[in-house]
């Protein structure tokens, strides 16, 4: 198994806030594989992924005090836009892939699965507000809450049922 995942990306930020943009490129190949230990059986597979991210963001800053004490409170309001397209990928095996659990910083990730052998198609937009208190540049207090909006259907699993697969090659 051979796999790029090369990207572009521009980002821009500033105290105010921020805009982060990514191209990402998702290649795989899989050469050599045997079917069902079989001698002089193989077969390969490659694809191609692409994905397309922007995540904007605002942050307002206030400075107060409280008990003789300095604080800075920031609250961002964020949102993203992730477009992966559906590429069928259930005649590709599984070697270390797995669903990662759903939390706060899934809402702005480009997969829902770790590793390498599976990539979530994607048409949805995420958002979020997040609130942090500081003192002396030291977190005192960090909450956020979001959501994922999807436009579509998610079609892509980890249950392909990978040696049906390869006996089908």
């Amino acid at each position: 198994r051979v796999y790029s995942t090369p990207d572009i990306s521009w980002e821009l930020d500033k105290n105010e806030g921020f805009v982060k943009a990514n191209i990402i490129g998702n290649a795989k190949s899989y050469n050599n594989l045997t079917i069902n230990n079989a001698t002089n059986i193989t077969s390969s597979r490659a694809l191609f992924i692409p994905q397309y991210q922007i995540i904007e963001g605002l942050n307002f800053i206030k400075s107060f005090s409280y008990k003789n004490n300095e604080y800075k409170q920031t609250l961002t309001p964020k949102i993203g836009y992730l477009y992966t397209p559906y590429r069928n990928q259930d005649n590709l095996p599984i070697f270390d892939g797995g669903i990662i659990g759903f939390s706060y910083d899934q809402l702005f990730a480009t997969n829902a699965f770790s590793g390498h052998d599976r990539v979530q198609n994607a048409n949805q937009i995420s958002y979020a507000l997040t609130s942090s208190i500081t003192s002396e540049g030291k977190p005192k207090l960090d909450v956020g809450a979001g959501q994922i909006y999807y436009f579509t259907d998610r079609k892509v699993s980890m249950s392909n049922n990978s040696s049906n697969i390869l006996q089908q090659l």
